[in-house]
């Protein structure tokens, strides 16, 4: 499938778009020069006093913008749409060939869930990005055809898969972690619960310590260990269920309205598309 290109399907938006910016630039030029004066600069009052008493009339300037907003919104209007149907296009094909590899989806109010996958989608810049709980796995992509939209799949699985701890190593690495977080805090675990993003501190720390995962990862942890990295695993972790001893076996706990407006909720429930998304604050014992 052909990309969509400026020449073919969009012959005047370049020059639409400079002989806008020339018109809003004539209107309000006198105005801008007000905005780089830096606070309390001395000609300030002077300057604002000239620009000000040669602004045109208050029905002049409102017919001006008139003007423009009758010539030029039909052409960007074309243009938008113009992006909306090619990308739809795109998009229909690509869950096509995704229902033909037997992968699974459903759509939502900002894009689809695809796999565990949320792809998130703006139809009028033609551009998509895939996350997991949220979190950005790639970023804003210009979409000219399906197999980009394969392409950033791939790459976003790809690296869920890079990032995966297997069963006794996540199950350690999420109890020893919990309990450094508890402890920091409290005497003892017993009955205690714990922020999640706690919890995610203490696995960043670890994760940045281990050799053998630092050198895996690469640049990836160079800065911060990724927070979909973080809730993937812990995703997984909760999969596992009466597989971790009962004696470490950690439950989620939602927060109050309160702590979840504060930001201390985590997003979960990625792994399968059918699943809605829950918002979790704590990690508590079993039975705690």
């Amino acid at each position: 499938m052909n990309p969509i290109t400026p020449s073919t399907e969009l012959p005047s938006l370049k020059d639409a778009q400079k002989e806008l910016q020339r018109e809003l630039q004539k209107l309000f030029k006198s105005v801008c020069t007000l905005i780089d004066y830096k606070a309390g600069d001395p000609d300030f009052p002077a300057a604002a006093v000239k620009v000000l008493t040669e602004l045109p009339k208050g029905e002049v300037l409102g017919e001006s913008l008139e003007l423009l907003k009758n010539k030029f919104s039909p052409q960007f209007e074309s243009f938008v749409q113009v992006n909306i149907q090619a990308y739809k296009r795109y998009e229909t094909a690509y869950l096509r060939g995704l229902k033909e590899r037997g992968g699974t989806f459903r759509e939502t109010s900002n894009g689809w869930r695809i796999g565990s996958l949320m792809l998130e989608t703006k139809p009028a810049l033609a551009q998509v990005r895939f996350l997991y709980n949220r979190q950005t796995l790639t970023d804003w992509t210009d979409i000219r055809d399906e197999n980009k939209l394969v392409e950033l799949e791939q790459q976003a699985s790809e690296l869920l898969k890079l990032v995966e701890l297997e069963g006794d190593e996540l199950t350690e690495w999420v109890w020893i972690c919990f309990k450094k977080a508890i402890i920091e805090r409290y005497e003892s675990i017993e009955g205690q619960r714990c922020l999640i993003q706690d919890v995610y501190l203490e696995f960043e720390a670890r994760m940045k310590r281990d050799t053998a995962w630092r050198k895996k990862l690469g640049t990836m942890i160079k800065e911060r260990y990724p927070m979909w990295a973080f809730l993937y695993n812990l995703d997984r972790y909760r999969t596992l269920g009466t597989k971790v001893p009962a004696s470490r076996r950690l439950i989620l706990q939602t927060g109050s309205q309160q702590e979840v407006s504060q930001g201390l909720g985590v997003t979960v429930g990625g792994l399968v598309t059918e699943d809605d998304y829950k918002t979790m604050c704590y990690l508590i014992m079993l039975g705690g």
